[in-house]
Parts: C-alpha cells; structure tokens; sequence
C-alpha cells in the first residue's frame, strides 16, 4: 500500500493515491498507525500540510492510535516554514499525550521559537522536555542560550552555560551531553559583544581554550566585530593574526566586521578603494569566488568606485573557475564605466584575462575577435603585461586553435608569438606541427622556425 501511495505521488496524484488508500479499509485492510505516518510524511514532503491533517484527523477517528512520530511530523514540518503557532498547537497536542520528543527535535523547535521572537516559550518547552524525562544535550542547550543572548537576555544565557559546565564536567560524570563545546562559547561571547561586555567576551574566550577548546572562523569573527563596533582595533587586527596563525582563514564576515568597523566609527579610518582591491583578491586567492563578489558588491553600494585592476582581478578569478557569463558581465561593466570616464577602461591584463578564459572554453572565434579588438584599440599585449603572461596566454589559443584543427588561424597566432619570443614552448610547437601534418600544409616558414630549440 506505501508503494502505491509513493508511486501516485511521484506523478503528481498523492490525494487520488491516498484516497484509495483509505478506501481499502472498506475492503477489510484495517489501515495502521505506521500507514497514517507514511501517508502524512509523503503529504508533508510534497507540501500538502493541510492534507496531512485531514488524513490524521480521519484515520484516529476510525481507531488508529497517533504515536509520537505523528505529532512530530506536524510540528517539524510547521517549525521549518516558520508556523509558529501551529506548531505550537501540535506540541500542546503532544504532550497531552505524555509523549516526548527526541533531541534533535527539540533543538529544532528552540531555534525556530527563538528566531521568531517567542523564547519565553522555547524555554518551557526545554524544561518541560527535561521533566518529562528526556536529557537536554550540548546542542539543545547552546541553541538556548543562542536564543536567550540574541534577546538580550545575557545573565539567563550564562547561566544555563554555567549549569551545563557544572553538569558536564563533574568527576566521572556520565553526562558527556553537558560539557559545552565551541559552538555553546561562540553563542555566549556573541552575546556578550552585542551587550558591548567585551571584558567577559574575552574572558569566556579565555576559558574555552583552558578547557581544550578551539576557537574556530565564528568564534573570532564574532570577537573581532565586536572590538571593530567598539573601535578597538588593535585588539581586532591581533585576534586576525591569531586567527591566521590557528589555520583559520577570514571570511566574508571577518572583513565585512572590519569594514563596517572602518566605515561607521568617527575616527577618520574608512575601508577605501586600496582596502577593498586588496580583500578582493585575498579571496580570489583561495578560490573564495562568492565571497569576492559580495566585497565587490558591497563596495558598489557604499559607493567607492572599483577601479580597472579590482575589474580585472574578478574577471581572472571567474575564467579560472569556468564562469564566463560572470565575466563577461563584468568586462562590459568596465567597458561601459571606462567610456564614462571612470578609469575602468580595459587594459591588456584584462583583455588576457578574458581570452585565457574563451580559450579553456575553446570559445576560440570570440578569443580571436577580443584579441583582435585589443589590438584595434591601440593596446599592445606587453605594454603592460608581463611578457611570459602574454606568452602563455598566445600558447593556450594556439594550441586550442590547432585541436579544433583551425590550421590558418593557428598559424597567423603562431607568428605574433614567434614575433615576440624564438624560443617557442614545446608543447605549442608539437601540437602546430602535428596539425600542419594532418593537413599537409607544412611551408618553409615552419621549417625555420622548427630551427629554434
């Protein structure tokens, strides 16, 4: 019966396929509490909360008995849309019953209460659990005090941290579920630094690593915002360091904590242009693409105008991790506010950039318009840029010219490379040679050039 329940549900008839369901009850299947969880799940799943409810109504009407995992399907699937009050009423439903939910449950429940303002009610939903016999673990707990410290309600939150210690570190203790770990520390020092107490901020800090502890990424992002909101910069500059020294890499946090640190306090400090080109292109030196962007776009908004070297630095960034439509977007945007006299004109860094990119694509038409387009525009490939960087730019469209067997086209990039360096790269050579081969059009000039080691 679940199998065709589930098969009319995955070509978009679940309540014909339920109702049938339900009609074979008239047919002498006595349907069970595990079909009534079954048919609610698959409901839930495809969204149907409302029929889920009916189908609960309907079948305890005719004598099913709900059991636990019934009233938890309806109070999960209400907390992950954000239906407080439903929720809310199937857990009264729920322990009506005298039935407790598992912890993870619970940890759900508090953070979707917490999160929509009603902690009073988290609170006693966690008590109520703990009387009724289930044993809060480390997760329940920190996403209390997560919630309590975002309310404002600092004292409360420390001490339930203060009771979890008490409970998890007593001698031989066999309640290991206590012992706070560092995602119950972050969620207090980041209380501490909303409440501006950046004295007990650090000194909850301090106690973590006495405890064996690591701090990660968002235990110091958390403390330097809060020195950065204080204007103390000296320490929020020293945490990074020892964040670096750790292994841990800043994050768009980290830096957005910095920036708006720089930007909003009175001091005279603002994350400028130099500031921004430099994060931008730390992040796009790890890969970090979407947190690159984000500065970018953040520094659009504050209004501080990238310059070409930032445009160039993204577009780089984007052809290496195969996203052209990204920089092409980006090249036009540059184009667009070059001609307006913003100092983003394209340079040949950038035109090699964005070639590079079509090449790997082996979009290698558009390469060779953008090349001849930088050309037409006056730039000269070593003007600017490093001649090696020219040079594997030309090799990379070679070859991809040759292995789309584009002999002319290769052959005309073969001599703008000959023309700025004898020693060709081997492997352009090879492939130059081969494609000459196969389409028997080896020239004297070749010949010549085959000379060069």
């Amino acid at each position: 019966m679940q199998c065709m329940v589930k098969s009319f549900a995955e070509i978009g008839r679940l309540k014909e396929g339920i109702d049938m369901a339900l009609e074979m009850q008239n047919q002498g299947l006595v349907p069970t509490t595990r079909l009534m969880n079954f048919v609610m799940e698959v409901a839930i799943g495809r969204g149907f909360l409302d029929y889920a409810e009916n189908v609960f109504d309907y079948l305890s009407e005719r004598g099913v008995c709900p059991d636990p995992n019934s009233y938890k399907l309806m109070v999960v699937a209400y907390c992950r849309m954000g239906s407080i009050l439903e929720a809310d009423a199937w857990l009264r439903k729920l322990i009506d019953r005298d039935f407790v939910i598992d912890n993870d449950t619970l940890t759900l429940i508090t953070n979707s209460f917490c999160e929509k303002g009603f902690v009073t009610r988290a609170i006693w939903y966690f008590q109520k659990m703990a009387d009724m016999g289930l044993a809060p673990n480390v997760l329940n707990y920190t996403s209390l005090i997560n919630g309590l410290c975002k309310k404002g309600s600092i004292k409360q939150g420390f001490e339930l941290l203060e009771e979890m210690v008490r409970k998890g570190w007593k001698p031989k203790s066999s309640l290991e579920n206590y012992k706070p770990n560092v995602l119950t520390y972050t969620a207090m020092i980041s209380g501490y630094c909303r409440e501006n107490k950046m004295n007990r901020a650090e000194m909850l800090f301090g106690r973590m690593q006495e405890q064996g502890l690591i701090p990660n990424t968002n235990t110091y992002t958390t403390l330097i915002d809060g020195h950065c909101k204080g204007g103390n910069f000296e320490r929020a500059y020293e945490l990074m360091g020892k964040m670096t020294d750790a292994g841990f890499s800043p994050n768009i946090c980290t830096y957005n904590a910095l920036i708006d640190g720089l930007c909003k306090r009175g001091s005279g400090l603002e994350a400028d242009l130099f500031t921004y080109s430099i994060l931008i292109n730390e992040q796009c030196k790890r890969a970090s693409i979407e947190q690159a962007l984000a500065l970018l776009g953040r520094m659009v908004k504050l209004a501080v105008q990238p310059d070409i070297h930032t445009y160039t630095i993204m577009i780089s960034a984007l052809c290496k991790q195969k996203r052209m439509k990204e920089s092409e977007k980006i090249f036009e945007e540059a184009i667009r506010l070059g001609m307006s006299d913003h100092g983003c004109l394209p340079d040949s860094i950038t035109y090699c950039a964005l070639i590079s990119g079509l090449c790997k694509e082996s979009r290698l038409k558009e390469a060779c318009r953008l090349y001849d387009s930088m050309l037409d525009k006056g730039l000269t490939p070593c003007e600017r840029l490093e001649n090696k960087l020219w040079i594997g730019t030309v090799n990379t469209l070679v070859r991809k010219l040759c292995s789309e067997k584009k002999v002319g086209m290769a052959a005309l990039f073969f001599h703008k490379l000959t023309d700025k360096e004898t020693r060709v790269d081997r492997v352009t050579l090879a492939a130059f040679y081969d494609c000459l081969l196969r389409k028997q059009q080896i020239c004297s000039s070749f010949r010549s050039d085959q000379k060069n080691p």
